[in-house]
């Protein structure tokens, strides 16, 4: 790094790739330097103020989070990214209303982005919305230009899964497995989900076909 910084000038760019490494590092403290001086130099840039974003959630200052992103929101345009980081600060704080909103404004931007769509259904069922988080996924995959709903489908199962939610994960492996029949993990869940819901003859009928 310091090799960097005698051979090159430090552009915005440099400043905020050095500030990557220093946060894979871990030295916190000159990533949140580096990703200060590539915003002095290139103030309207999100992306930077994202990665200054995860720098104060690294460090657990998740009021510090939100009060940037809050400033920054109230003058200049914010891009996906940001808006997910600040959805983690508020999801880590349970504010999950709020973190809900953030990555429905990510997800708007980026509409089939896999992971701002399961962070929004996570937030809507952690709310207990869970109907509307349900509703929202299968829009979602429908809408989606994608070849594998088979995946999506059983993600998004493994999730309600995970929260204890067995008819509705019920329902979603059944739904991925009619795209792919031959995924043994899939079928493994759909079998489990089951089980908890007393469906034996149901189970025993999918065990035999």
């Amino acid at each position: 790094i310091n090799t960097w910084k005698k051979k090159y000038q430090p552009n915005s760019d440099l400043l905020n790739m050095i500030g990557l490494l220093y946060f894979k590092m871990e030295n916190l403290k000159m990533a949140e330097t580096s990703y200060i001086r590539a915003i002095l130099k290139k103030p309207y840039n999100s992306i930077y103020a994202s990665n200054l974003l995860n720098v104060f959630i690294k460090n657990q200052e998740y009021e510090k989070a939100i009060k940037y992103y809050e400033n920054w929101i109230k003058y200049k345009r914010a891009c996906e990214h940001l808006h997910v980081t600040v959805g983690k600060a508020y999801f880590d704080t349970k504010n999950y209303q709020k973190a809900l909103t953030c990555y429905q404004k990510a997800s708007i931007i980026d509409l089939y982005n896999f992971d701002y769509q399961y962070n929004y259904v996570l937030c809507l069922i952690k709310i207990n919305k869970i109907n509307q988080a349900y509703n929202s996924l299968i829009k979602w995959i429908d809408n989606h230009p994608m070849y594998d709903k088979a995946y999506y489908l059983n993600e998004f199962g493994v999730l309600f899964l995970k929260n204890g939610l067995f008819e509705f994960s019920q329902k979603l492996f059944f739904q991925s497995l009619e795209y792919n029949s031959n995924d043994v993990q899939c079928a493994t869940n759909y079998l489990y989900t089951l089980k908890h819901l007393k469906l034996y003859e149901k189970a025993i009928d999918f065990s035999n076909n």
